[in-house]
Protein backbone atom coordinates (compact mmCIF):
# COMPACT_ATOMS: atom_id res chain seq x y z
CA UNK A 1 0.00 0.00 0.00
CA UNK A 2 1.58 3.42 -1.57
CA UNK A 3 1.77 5.61 1.71
CA UNK A 4 -0.44 8.98 1.20
CA UNK A 5 1.64 11.23 3.40
CA UNK A 6 4.05 14.11 1.57
CA UNK A 7 7.30 12.60 -0.18
CA UNK A 8 9.28 14.48 2.23
CA UNK A 9 7.51 12.92 5.45
CA UNK A 10 8.62 9.18 4.66
CA UNK A 11 10.49 7.07 7.09
CA UNK A 12 11.71 3.61 7.08
CA UNK A 13 8.28 2.14 7.89
CA UNK A 14 6.84 3.45 4.35
CA UNK A 15 6.93 0.58 1.86
CA UNK A 16 7.85 2.84 -0.69
CA UNK A 17 10.98 4.00 1.20
CA UNK A 18 11.71 0.08 2.57
CA UNK A 19 11.27 -1.35 -0.47
CA UNK A 20 13.92 1.04 -2.85
CA UNK A 21 16.23 0.99 0.62
CA UNK A 22 16.16 -3.09 0.14
CA UNK A 23 16.91 -2.78 -3.46
CA UNK A 24 20.53 -2.24 -2.23
CA UNK A 25 21.69 -6.21 -1.76
CA UNK A 26 24.25 -5.05 0.59
CA UNK A 27 22.01 -3.65 2.72
CA UNK A 28 19.40 -6.71 2.14
CA UNK A 29 21.98 -9.16 2.99
CA UNK A 30 22.32 -7.08 6.35
CA UNK A 31 19.64 -7.25 7.53
CA UNK A 32 18.72 -10.82 7.09
CA UNK A 33 21.86 -11.56 8.48
CA UNK A 34 20.79 -9.77 11.82
CA UNK A 35 17.15 -11.24 11.77
CA UNK A 36 18.89 -14.90 10.81
CA UNK A 37 22.23 -14.59 13.00
CA UNK A 38 22.64 -18.06 13.23
CA UNK A 39 22.50 -18.60 9.15
CA UNK A 40 25.27 -17.59 6.69
CA UNK A 41 23.37 -15.33 4.37
CA UNK A 42 26.27 -14.89 1.89
CA UNK A 43 25.76 -13.50 -1.52
CA UNK A 44 21.83 -12.58 -2.98
CA UNK A 45 20.97 -14.20 -6.40
CA UNK A 46 18.09 -12.25 -7.27
CA UNK A 47 16.52 -9.46 -5.90
CA UNK A 48 13.62 -7.84 -6.97
CA UNK A 49 10.82 -5.01 -5.15
CA UNK A 50 7.66 -4.55 -5.86
CA UNK A 51 7.53 -7.57 -7.62
CA UNK A 52 3.73 -8.72 -8.71
CA UNK A 53 3.80 -12.08 -9.19
CA UNK A 54 0.76 -12.98 -11.71
CA UNK A 55 1.67 -16.93 -12.30
CA UNK A 56 -1.78 -17.55 -13.38
CA UNK A 57 -4.05 -15.73 -16.04
CA UNK A 58 -6.48 -15.75 -13.44
CA UNK A 59 -5.36 -15.96 -10.00
CA UNK A 60 -4.83 -12.91 -7.72
CA UNK A 61 -1.45 -11.55 -8.03
CA UNK A 62 0.53 -10.96 -4.84
CA UNK A 63 2.98 -8.04 -4.03
CA UNK A 64 5.97 -8.57 -2.72
CA UNK A 65 7.91 -5.86 -1.26
CA UNK A 66 11.15 -7.03 -1.63
CA UNK A 67 11.35 -11.12 -2.85
CA UNK A 68 15.21 -12.05 -2.58
CA UNK A 69 16.69 -15.52 -3.17
CA UNK A 70 20.44 -17.25 -2.28
CA UNK A 71 21.25 -20.48 -3.00
CA UNK A 72 19.47 -22.37 -0.45
CA UNK A 73 16.75 -20.07 0.59
CA UNK A 74 13.80 -17.26 -0.59
CA UNK A 75 12.91 -14.56 1.75
CA UNK A 76 9.80 -12.49 1.10
CA UNK A 77 9.97 -9.15 3.71
CA UNK A 78 7.40 -6.79 4.28
CA UNK A 79 7.16 -3.56 6.07
CA UNK A 80 3.67 -3.57 7.37
CA UNK A 81 2.61 -0.28 9.85
CA UNK A 82 -1.05 -0.90 10.12
CA UNK A 83 -2.68 -4.01 12.30
CA UNK A 84 -3.82 -6.39 10.13
CA UNK A 85 -6.04 -9.26 11.09
CA UNK A 86 -5.50 -11.24 7.31
CA UNK A 87 -1.84 -11.24 8.26
CA UNK A 88 -1.63 -14.92 8.61
CA UNK A 89 -3.39 -15.62 5.42
CA UNK A 90 -1.59 -13.15 3.95
CA UNK A 91 1.21 -15.14 4.70
CA UNK A 92 0.48 -17.95 3.55
CA UNK A 93 -0.93 -17.09 0.24
CA UNK A 94 3.23 -15.08 -0.25
CA UNK A 95 4.10 -19.21 0.82
CA UNK A 96 1.86 -21.02 -1.72
CA UNK A 97 3.21 -17.96 -4.76
CA UNK A 98 6.64 -18.77 -3.87
CA UNK A 99 6.13 -22.05 -4.30
CA UNK A 100 4.78 -22.38 -7.41
CA UNK A 101 7.45 -19.47 -8.29
CA UNK A 102 10.49 -22.41 -7.90
CA UNK A 103 8.25 -25.01 -9.73
CA UNK A 104 7.91 -23.15 -12.50
CA UNK A 105 11.60 -22.79 -13.00
CA UNK A 106 11.94 -26.58 -12.90
CA UNK A 107 12.61 -27.09 -9.05
CA UNK A 108 11.86 -30.60 -8.59
CA UNK A 109 9.99 -31.03 -4.52
CA UNK A 110 12.74 -32.45 -3.08
CA UNK A 111 14.95 -29.36 -4.42
CA UNK A 112 13.00 -26.25 -3.50
CA UNK A 113 14.42 -24.12 -1.23
CA UNK A 114 13.18 -23.02 2.11
CA UNK A 115 11.09 -20.42 2.16
CA UNK A 116 10.70 -17.41 4.84
CA UNK A 117 8.07 -14.95 5.01
CA UNK A 118 8.94 -12.32 7.50
CA UNK A 119 6.70 -9.02 7.60
CA UNK A 120 8.14 -6.28 10.29
CA UNK A 121 6.13 -4.63 12.04
CA UNK A 122 6.30 -0.89 14.14
CA UNK A 123 3.60 -2.47 16.83
CA UNK A 124 2.82 -5.57 17.99
CA UNK A 125 0.46 -7.91 15.30
CA UNK A 126 -0.51 -10.76 17.83
CA UNK A 127 -0.63 -8.51 21.28
CA UNK A 128 1.81 -10.85 23.04
CA UNK A 129 4.56 -8.32 23.16
CA UNK A 130 7.38 -10.77 21.89
CA UNK A 131 9.65 -9.48 19.32
CA UNK A 132 9.51 -12.37 17.23
CA UNK A 133 6.89 -14.59 16.41
CA UNK A 134 8.20 -17.70 14.46
CA UNK A 135 5.69 -20.83 13.25
CA UNK A 136 6.55 -23.75 11.86
CA UNK A 137 4.36 -26.44 10.94
CA UNK A 138 3.93 -28.82 13.28
CA UNK A 139 1.83 -32.27 14.25
CA UNK A 140 -1.10 -31.62 16.66
CA UNK A 141 -0.78 -35.07 18.02
CA UNK A 142 3.13 -35.45 18.83
CA UNK A 143 4.66 -32.12 18.29
CA UNK A 144 6.78 -33.03 15.73
CA UNK A 145 7.90 -30.53 13.02
CA UNK A 146 6.99 -31.15 9.37
CA UNK A 147 10.25 -30.35 8.32
CA UNK A 148 8.32 -28.87 4.90
CA UNK A 149 11.51 -26.16 4.86
CA UNK A 150 8.89 -23.19 5.29
CA UNK A 151 8.60 -20.51 8.09
CA UNK A 152 6.64 -17.72 8.79
CA UNK A 153 8.16 -14.54 10.89
CA UNK A 154 6.48 -11.93 12.28
CA UNK A 155 8.81 -9.11 14.02
CA UNK A 156 7.17 -6.49 16.66
CA UNK A 157 9.93 -3.58 16.52
CA UNK A 158 7.64 -2.93 20.37
CA UNK A 159 8.42 -6.23 21.64
CA UNK A 160 9.79 -6.27 25.54
CA UNK A 161 12.52 -8.78 25.14
CA UNK A 162 14.54 -6.79 22.88
CA UNK A 163 17.88 -7.88 24.88
CA UNK A 164 17.39 -11.36 22.85
CA UNK A 165 18.31 -10.02 19.87
CA UNK A 166 20.99 -7.79 19.80
CA UNK A 167 21.47 -7.64 16.21
CA UNK A 168 18.32 -6.74 15.06
CA UNK A 169 18.01 -4.33 18.41
CA UNK A 170 19.33 -1.18 16.43
CA UNK A 171 16.95 -2.08 13.98
CA UNK A 172 14.08 -2.35 15.63
CA UNK A 173 14.61 0.98 17.21
CA UNK A 174 15.07 2.94 13.82
CA UNK A 175 11.70 1.34 12.16
CA UNK A 176 10.13 2.72 15.99
CA UNK A 177 12.10 6.22 15.95
CA UNK A 178 13.56 6.87 12.66
CA UNK A 179 16.70 8.03 14.67
CA UNK A 180 20.32 7.53 13.32
CA UNK A 181 22.37 5.85 15.84
CA UNK A 182 26.17 4.81 15.28
CA UNK A 183 25.38 1.26 14.33
CA UNK A 184 27.01 1.02 11.23
CA UNK A 185 24.35 -1.27 9.49
CA UNK A 186 21.78 1.83 10.88
CA UNK A 187 23.74 4.80 9.18
CA UNK A 188 24.26 3.45 6.05
CA UNK A 189 20.30 2.53 6.30
CA UNK A 190 19.57 6.23 7.25
CA UNK A 191 21.85 7.63 4.34
CA UNK A 192 19.93 5.38 1.84
CA UNK A 193 16.49 6.58 3.35
CA UNK A 194 17.74 10.54 2.72
CA UNK A 195 18.95 9.32 -0.06
CA UNK A 196 15.97 7.98 -2.14
CA UNK A 197 14.06 11.32 -0.55
CA UNK A 198 16.38 13.57 -2.45
CA UNK A 199 16.35 11.30 -5.37
CA UNK A 200 14.10 13.18 -7.75
CA UNK A 201 13.54 10.09 -9.89
CA UNK A 202 12.19 8.22 -6.87
CA UNK A 203 9.61 11.07 -6.11
CA UNK A 204 8.50 11.61 -9.36
CA UNK A 205 7.75 7.72 -9.48
CA UNK A 206 6.12 7.70 -5.96
CA UNK A 207 3.61 10.65 -6.96
CA UNK A 208 2.60 8.47 -10.00
CA UNK A 209 1.70 5.44 -7.45
CA UNK A 210 0.10 8.05 -5.21
CA UNK A 211 -1.94 9.44 -7.87
CA UNK A 212 -3.03 5.46 -9.25
CA UNK A 213 -4.13 4.66 -5.00
CA UNK A 214 -6.30 7.72 -4.93
CA UNK A 215 -7.89 6.96 -8.72
CA UNK A 216 -8.40 3.54 -7.59
CA UNK A 217 -9.91 4.86 -4.40
CA UNK A 218 -12.38 7.14 -6.13
CA UNK A 219 -13.66 4.32 -8.79
CA UNK A 220 -14.04 2.45 -6.01
CA UNK A 221 -15.82 4.65 -4.32
CA UNK A 222 -17.76 5.43 -7.42
CA UNK A 223 -18.70 1.92 -8.03
CA UNK A 224 -19.67 1.43 -4.40
CA UNK A 225 -22.36 4.02 -4.64
CA UNK A 226 -23.46 2.49 -7.80
CA UNK A 227 -24.16 -0.96 -6.33
CA UNK A 228 -25.88 0.57 -2.89
CA UNK A 229 -28.28 1.91 -5.44
CA UNK A 230 -28.45 -1.16 -6.95
CA UNK A 231 -28.90 -3.27 -3.82
CA UNK A 232 -31.69 -0.63 -2.63
CA UNK A 233 -33.32 -0.96 -5.95
CA UNK A 234 -33.51 -4.90 -5.36
CA UNK A 235 -34.40 -4.07 -1.27
CA UNK A 236 -37.60 -2.16 -2.73
CA UNK A 237 -38.91 -4.21 -5.17
CA UNK A 238 -38.46 -7.84 -3.08
CA UNK A 239 -40.34 -5.60 -0.03
CA UNK A 240 -43.24 -4.51 -2.96
CA UNK A 241 -43.44 -8.24 -3.74
CA UNK A 242 -43.87 -8.90 -0.07
CA UNK A 243 -46.93 -6.57 0.09
CA UNK A 244 -48.11 -7.19 -3.31
CA UNK A 245 -48.12 -11.45 -1.46
CA UNK A 246 -50.00 -10.04 1.52
CA UNK A 247 -52.32 -8.25 0.18
CA UNK A 248 -53.23 -11.22 -2.39
CA UNK A 249 -53.49 -13.00 0.94
CA UNK A 250 -55.83 -10.88 2.37
CA UNK A 251 -58.17 -11.07 -0.12
CA UNK A 252 -58.37 -14.81 -0.60
CA UNK A 253 -59.25 -14.53 3.33
CA UNK A 254 -61.53 -12.38 2.92
CA UNK A 255 -63.63 -15.18 1.00
CA UNK A 256 -63.76 -17.29 4.76
CA UNK A 257 -59.87 -19.18 3.85
CA UNK A 258 -57.52 -19.46 6.72
CA UNK A 259 -54.00 -17.76 6.34
CA UNK A 260 -52.66 -21.17 5.47
CA UNK A 261 -55.05 -22.02 3.04
CA UNK A 262 -53.89 -19.04 1.55
CA UNK A 263 -50.47 -19.59 1.20
CA UNK A 264 -51.38 -22.73 -0.32
CA UNK A 265 -53.73 -21.38 -2.93
CA UNK A 266 -50.73 -19.09 -4.01
CA UNK A 267 -47.91 -22.08 -3.44
CA UNK A 268 -45.71 -20.11 -1.28
CA UNK A 269 -42.77 -21.45 -0.13
CA UNK A 270 -42.45 -21.89 3.48
CA UNK A 271 -39.68 -19.06 3.77
CA UNK A 272 -42.13 -16.79 2.17
CA UNK A 273 -45.28 -17.98 4.50
CA UNK A 274 -42.60 -16.69 7.52
CA UNK A 275 -42.23 -13.55 6.01
CA UNK A 276 -45.79 -12.44 5.17
CA UNK A 277 -46.80 -14.56 8.72
CA UNK A 278 -44.29 -11.85 10.48
CA UNK A 279 -44.95 -8.78 7.95
CA UNK A 280 -48.96 -9.36 9.19
CA UNK A 281 -48.20 -9.18 12.98
CA UNK A 282 -46.46 -5.97 12.83
CA UNK A 283 -49.17 -4.57 10.79
CA UNK A 284 -51.62 -5.79 12.80
CA UNK A 285 -50.02 -4.02 15.91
Amino acid sequence: MISKKKYEELTIQDNFIFTKVMEQKRLMIQLLQRIFPDKEIGDIEFINSENTMDLFYESKGIRVDVFSETKEHIFSVEMQVKPDSSLPKRARYQESILNVYMLQKGARYNDMKNVYVIFISPTDPFNDKMVMYKYRNVCLETGKELKDGVEKIFINCSGINKEEYPELKPFMEYVKTGIRTKDEFISELDDEVRQVRMDPLRRKEFMNLQAELWDAEDRGRKEGIKEGIKEGLLEGIEKGRLESTIEFIRRIMEDGSSFEDACTTLRLKPGEIALCKKRMEDLSV
